[in-house]
C-alpha cells in the first residue's frame, strides 16, 4: 500500500460536492485509487474511489468560469454510484 500526500491539494468534484484532495492511497493494482478529501462546505473528511471523482475546473485555462460548472457528473453516473 502506498499513501501519497498531494501538495498542493487537488480540487475535485465528488458525489458529495466540491472538495480538496490531500492524500491518494494506492492499495494494489487490483483496486481503485482512494482519494482522501476534505469537503469545501462542511470541512468533513471523506474517502472516494477513483470512478466517483472528477477534476474541478482549471482556472488557468478557463478564467472566469464558475466552479459549479466544472465537469459535473451526469445523472446516470450519480444513480450508479448511489446503488453501490
Amino acid at each position: 500500500m502506498i499513501c501519497k500526500r498531494l501538495d498542493p491539494p487537488i480540487p475535485l468534484v465528488t458525489p458529495r460536492g466540491h472538495a480538496l484532495a490531500y492524500f491518494l492511497i494506492d492499495e494494489s493494482r487490483d483496486t481503485d485509487l482512494l482519494w482522501v478529501c476534505f469537503m469545501e462546505d462542511t470541512r468533513q473528511c471523506w474517502t472516494f474511489r477513483n470512478p466517483e471523482i472528477r477534476l474541478n475546473w482549471n482556472w488557468t485555462q478557463g478564467l472566469g468560469r464558475k466552479p459549479d460548472q466544472a465537469f459535473p457528473m451526469q445523472p446516470e453516473e450519480k444513480r450508479e454510484l448511489a446503488t453501490r
